[in-house]
């Protein structure tokens, strides 16, 4: 090497002097196994080693996800049925409640017997105002007329005891009567924010919390000493008292008195029911249908006195079922609680009904006839 030679790291050596590594890969024959060296067989066993520890620890990380995703399940629902009774709600009994429907509803029962059972009085009856006719026709099968079917003993009472339910659920029920002067703000505001029937359940839930958080504030705000009610108020309830009264006192068959005391206990027996009802976080619908089809067994009983045989064409729905949503935080459920009293009591024959209004008119006439010879007479004597 001389100073003008570059130096070489690696020394040339001749192509010939190079040993060739070879393997069976460039020999190998098509369709013959693949042979590895010992150096390429211990390579693929590690990775292959290495590949069931990854396979045994994702295996034991996925039971570890799964454990954790099933504690998750199980704590959310623990934390969802604490919600619903741990928020100070009261829990209102399904076996208590459906004791208070049955009180109200047998009181109402007893004051129809009481006062419009029976033939009616001479004199008694007339075409039935406007608010009777709102409140009843809907409770009606379309071919029963209100006016004609009042002057029958059957059907007398049953009526007016379908009018006031159906005036107690539009009136009474979910207006916060019980609230005071407080109520009359919550109803429009309760009406506005309540869940349509196309609402989710979660929607439902969110609606019930906010409402027996407000109704327990409203409660925890009035005070023992004062009372809730203003004067205008405790005229607001005299008022449609005194509507009830009007509308349903033409066609009593009854002279004793206390009719309106009577209406009045019924009201505020319906306002505490729905103060108790507005309390718990579970929804209560009343579930009053309109009188189409024939008797659901399901969800429908007879009225009193009626065969189970008798189960044809629904003829008047008389008092709403009620229905519970929310049963130990779960609302997706609806559960009946107490079902839709309803008659299938055949409509009157044609028969029937001349007979019935052939005695009527010939006992009016007689009995003008009478008054008119007697005051005849009368007179005569006084002559």
């Amino acid at each position: 090497m001389t100073d003008h030679d570059e130096p070489t790291i690696f020394e040339r050596v001749p192509a010939q002097e190079v040993p060739l590594r070879t393997t069976c890969l460039a020999t190998e024959k098509p369709g013959y196994p693949t042979q590895l060296d010992p150096l390429m067989q211990d390579q693929l066993q590690e990775l292959q080693s290495q590949n069931q520890l990854l396979e045994r620890t994702l295996h034991k990380r996925t039971q570890q996800r799964n454990n954790y995703k099933a504690r998750y399940q199980a704590l959310a629902t623990e934390l969802t049925k604490f919600k619903s009774s741990g928020q100070g709600f009261p829990q209102l009994d399904d076996s208590h409640l459906t004791q208070l429907v049955e009180s109200l509803r047998v009181k109402i029962w007893n004051f129809t017997l009481y006062h419009y059972d029976g033939v009616a009085a001479c004199g008694r009856g007339s075409s039935p105002d406007h608010l009777l006719t709102d409140y009843t026709e809907p409770t009606l099968r379309s071919d029963i007329d209100l006016e004609y079917y009042l002057g029958f003993p059957d059907w007398r009472p049953m009526i007016v005891e379908a009018f006031m339910w159906k005036l107690m659920v539009a009136e009474i029920f979910n207006k916060f009567w019980w609230a005071g002067i407080t109520g009359r703000s919550m109803i429009k505001v309760h009406a506005a924010l309540k869940p349509s029937s196309r609402s989710t359940a979660a929607e439902i839930q969110t609606f019930q919390t906010w409402s027996a958080t407000t109704t327990k504030m409203i409660r925890e705000s009035q005070k023992p000493d004062e009372p809730a009610w203003s004067d205008s108020h405790a005229n607001a309830l005299d008022d449609l008292v005194a509507a009830i009264y009007e509308a349903i006192q033409p066609h009593r068959t009854s002279t004793r008195g206390g009719l309106r005391k009577a209406i009045r206990e019924i009201l505020d027996e319906a306002i505490a029911l729905d103060q108790e009802l507005s309390q718990p976080l579970a929804q209560f619908e009343w579930d009053f249908p309109w009188p189409k089809g024939d008797f659901d067994a399901e969800r429908m009983q007879l009225a009193e006195g009626e065969a189970p045989t008798s189960d044809g064409p629904i003829s008047i729905v008389i008092c709403p079922g009620i229905t519970k949503r929310g049963r130990s935080g779960d609302f997706e459920k609806v559960d009946l609680l107490v079902p839709i009293k309803v008659s299938c009591a055949a409509p009157i024959t044609s028969v029937r009904s001349w007979n019935y209004e052939t005695f009527h008119v010939g006992y009016n006439r007689l009995n003008t006839s009478l008054h008119h010879k007697v005051d005849l007479l009368s007179e005569r004597l006084r002559r």
